[in-house]
Formats: structure tokens, C-alpha cells, sequence
């Protein structure tokens, strides 16, 4: 059913700029990234895993739901904590750290940027650096902050030192960037969690 649906979205004209698949709480995330990456017309932006830091802990003791739960969250690309102005977010923060190194952010009453969500500047002709987020305008901030950072220059690189500096970036959810390659050429990578794209151009 998922595929048919990907397919019927794809033959949409307009076609969407971008698609959202909100999985139910007993859902295998990555799977249904898998059934994303199988359409060649479509790049997967991330997987977000929902984790809500009053119950998490409880949650995956539990035995009969919590190797799910660890699983989703090991599948997790940004895990956004939820209710974390409810509840000491500590445990769960500790919880999740034990089960991946994808970053974490909090989202007061559910709230996320948009920004961290979809990739809708593309590939071509650069990307405009996200502003920091505080909230984004629901409700009071709880501490919550998303920052961006951006530079350019002359340096140029070496592709292996390049692809390094991507993988090895812990607790960045996204990057992107052009860079000028040693003895010529360039190079565009793209880094969703612990995704990592690169092609020349």
C-alpha cells in the first residue's frame, strides 16, 4: 500500500514538493525509509523518531513493547523529546544516548522547525543557512534551541578528508555544502543523521 501511494504521489501534478509519512506507534521506521530509497525519483530526508521523555524509561523496561521502542529509536535519524517541559528530560536523554548517537531535540509542546524537517532547498545553487529556532512561535520556549552555521571560503580539500568530517560530525542532524577538491573539481555532499551523500559536480 505504501509503494502504490508513493507512486500515486509521484504522478501528482503539481507534484509535492515534499512528502511527510507519519507512522503509526508500532511501526518499523527504517522499513518504511527503505520503501522511500527504492523509489529512484525520491531522496529521503531523515527519519524522526517521537520519544516522550516522561515515559520513555518506563517504556523500554517494559517487556512486551520495549525492543520495539529501542528499535525505533536506534532507526532514528533526530529523535525529537517530546514533553521535555513536563519532565526531567535527563533519563530519557541518558536512555536514548545508550541507544544512538543521532542527535536529540526537544519540542516543546510537539513543536519542530520546519527547517529540521524538510530538505526543500534541493541541490541546486547552494542553501540558505536555517536561523536559529526557539519554539518557532509555539508557545513559550523551554529551552529548546536550534542553531545553524555556515562558511565560505577558499580552502580546498581533500574528498576523503571531506567525507570524514561528514560521518564523523556527532550531533549535527543535517549538513550540506559544495567543496572546491584538491588538484580540481568539486564536491557536493549531503548529511541527514547518519546518511551521507556525495557526488561531484
Amino acid at each position: 500500500d505504501l509503494m502504490f501511494a508513493l507512486a500515486d504521489a509521484l504522478d501528482r501534478r503539481p507534484r509535492p514538493e515534499a512528502l511527510v509519512i507519519e507512522a503509526s506507534g508500532v511501526a518499523e521506521p527504517r522499513k518504511i525509509a527503505n520503501a522511500a530509497l527504492a523509489e529512484p525519483e525520491m531522496r529521503l530526508a531523515g527519519v524522526v523518531v517521537a520519544a516522550d521523555a516522561a515515559h520513555l524509561p518506563a517504556l523500554l523496561d517494559d517487556p512486551r513493547v520495549g525492543a520495539q521502542a529501542a528499535g525505533q529509536i536506534r532507526a532514528a535519524d533526530l529523535v525529537a523529546l517530546t514533553k521535555a517541559d513536563l519532565a526531567d528530560p535527563g533519563p530519557a536523554r541518558a536512555r536514548i544516548a545508550a541507544l544512538t548517537a543521532a542527535p536529540v531535540a526537544e519540542a516543546p509542546q510537539g513543536a519542530l522547525p520546519v527547517a529540521l524537517l524538510l530538505d526543500r532547498e534541493g541541490t541546486e545553487g547552494g542553501a540558505e543557512p536555517a536561523e536559529a529556532d526557539h519554539g518557532h512561535g509555539h508557545g513559550p520556549d523551554h529551552g529548546a534551541a536550534y542553531a545553524s552555521w555556515s562558511h565560505e571560503g577558499p580552502e580546498a580539500v581533500t574528498r576523503e578528508a571531506a567525507e570524514a568530517f561528514f560521518r564523523e560530525a556527532a550531533g549535527v542532524y543535517r549538513m550540506k555544502g559544495r567543496l572546491r577538491l584538491r588538484g580540481g573539481g568539486g564536491l557536493e555532499l549531503h548529511k541527514v543523521g547518519r546518511v551521507v551523500q556525495a557526488s561531484a559536480c
